[in-house]
């Protein structure tokens, strides 16, 4: 299992873990500091996220694979293919809904 940090604009508030599998990759987290994002999971208050209220969270922040123009747009990000993962990493799990964003710049 792959440990990230992740982020609120500046702050570090939790951790961002990626299970890979063949068919599909697993995200969970654990949130250190509560966030308005999570707060509809957590009550307002920090632990750990599920598989699917991540899995969620992940594909509101990435572009979907019905998009049109969606080869161009994977080339662009220097993919061959459709990855949830890859594409998190090439935004860093930004979005312009909140200041959430994930360092995958080194695993811990």
């Amino acid at each position: 299992m792959l440990k990230y940090n992740m982020y609120s604009d500046n702050t570090h508030v939790g951790f961002f873990f990626v299970e890979e599998g063949i068919d599909k990759d697993k995200f969970t987290a654990t949130l250190l500091k509560p966030h308005p994002t999570f707060a509809y999971i957590l009550k307002g208050d920090c632990g750990d996220i599920d598989e699917q209220a991540m899995a969620d969270w992940v594909y509101e922040r990435i572009v979907p694979p019905t998009r049109q123009n969606i080869e161009m747009l994977l080339e662009k990000m220097g993919l061959n293919d459709y990855d949830q993962l890859d594409i998190l990493k090439f935004t860093g799990g930004r979005s312009v809904h909140d200041d959430l964003w994930i360092d995958f710049s080194q695993t811990m």
